[in-house]
């Protein structure tokens, strides 16, 4: 939606059920009212901000040292503020 994300991702850990990887990117918002996540997602910042807002306008900001389920099924934006970095812990869909 706004920003140009330049990204960069190393995965840590690629297992059966999960995956673990820590993600980088310049200031961006993106937007998932429409299609909205397809699978839980932990997240752990450590650096930047990242601000989620819920489509009845619900804000929710996150700074380093802080963390958030986003669930399967989220909807809304998701902007990452900063030099954004974050741990991230997926939940594989099965194979």
């Amino acid at each position: 939606v706004e920003g140009e994300m330049n990204v960069k991702r190393a995965i840590l850990f690629d297992g059966t059920e999960l995956r673990v990887s820590m993600f980088e990117s310049t200031p961006a918002k993106t937007d998932h009212r429409d299609v909205p996540f397809d699978f839980d997602e932990f997240v752990y910042v450590l650096s930047g901000k990242l601000i989620l807002t819920e489509p009845d306008g619900t804000v929710h900001e996150f700074t380093p040292g802080e963390s958030v389920v986003v669930p399967i099924g989220y909807r809304g934006t998701w902007e990452m503020q900063g030099n954004y970095r974050e741990l991230v812990v997926l939940m594989k869909d099965p194979e």
